[in-house]
């Protein structure tokens, strides 16, 4: 049989072993966040942060600076940054837009009442009629242009 003290000794031996593994588990670092470089751009275009390089479509990002760095200040100027996108004002309305991807075209004023094949978004939130097509850029973090099909936004 063991003694008293020597179960006592063993024990506390055990609890300063115990203690002692505790801040080894707290020094462990996880994966670094693959996102850290400042010339990664992020987009948000499957409704989850990506970047550019793994998201699965066809997609033109331009970060906030390289918006200012090319003057674009309004949604006309959005062809200078994306190939096969033209924007041009309505003809009926002087503050809507048309915008063209791929030959595809919003419809203008002039066919009230038609949903447009192509979305646009503000801060995630779909701008439904070409009449709100048309506004300055301001403070932003970014402009996603996204060709093809993109049913599932």
């Amino acid at each position: 049989m063991i003694g008293k003290t020597t179960r006592q000794v063993c024990l506390l031996g055990v609890s300063v072993l115990a203690l002692g593994s505790t801040p080894a588990l707290a020094q462990r670092t996880g994966p670094q966040n693959a996102y850290d470089d400042e010339n990664v751009i992020i987009v948000s275009a499957n409704k989850r942060e990506q970047t550019l390089q793994e998201t699965p479509i066809a997609i033109t990002a331009v970060s906030a600076e390289q918006v200012e760095l090319r003057g674009i200040s309004e949604t006309k100027d959005l062809a200078a940054i994306a190939p096969n996108v033209t924007v041009s004002g309505a003809t009926t309305n002087a503050t809507a837009s048309v915008v063209t991807i791929r030959g595809i075209v919003t419809p203008g004023d002039e066919t009230q009442g038609f949903d447009s094949p192509i979305g646009l978004y503000l801060d995630g939130v779909y701008l439904a009629r070409s009449a709100a097509s048309s506004f300055e850029i301001g403070d932003i973090e970014r402009i996603e242009v996204l060709r093809g099909p993109q049913g599932t936004l």
